[in-house]
């Protein structure tokens, strides 16, 4: 019994953590340094709250991890057939907050959304993750 648990528990695990490649590509005046932080929302009901977030990942990034102005940043533990959306940015200040302009709020560090909208709604950002999902997110110049 106790084995058959074991083989369930390493089956059942092995099927939620598959592969999850997504590919930022990084405009050529965008220096890619600092910390990308990536938030997964499930619905459009915690969409960029950051209190609500269910997944979140901090990977430390670089210009040698830059490839043909793409980084690849492989993620795990989303369940296939789920939706889910992205908001990403690039925490180059290394502060953990994304930064913004005091008055208008607009955007002072590299971001972007899963299907790349020019106005991110959960409905627009949404994507159904399958196996070996890959996922392309154009990151925005922010306002200097």
């Amino acid at each position: 019994m106790k084995l058959l648990f074991i083989l369930y528990s390493l089956v059942f695990t092995s099927m939620s953590l598959s592969a999850f490649h997504l590919y930022l590509y990084i405009p050529p005046r965008v220096t890619p340094t600092g910390t990308l932080k990536v938030a997964i929302y499930k619905n459009q009901k915690t969409f960029l709250n950051d209190k609500h977030v269910y997944r979140h990942h901090s990977i430390p990034i670089n210009t040698h991890m830059l490839k043909n102005s793409i980084i690849t940043i492989n993620l795990r533990q989303l369940v296939p057939g789920n939706r889910y959306a992205i908001a990403l940015f690039i925490d180059q200040n290394k502060n953990n907050k994304f930064d913004r302009t005091k008055i208008l709020r607009l955007p002072l560090e590299p971001y972007g959304f899963s299907g790349n909208p020019p106005i991110p709604t959960y409905d627009i950002c949404q994507f159904t993750y399958q196996e070996d999902l890959s996922l392309k997110i154009k990151i925005r110049t922010p306002f200097k």
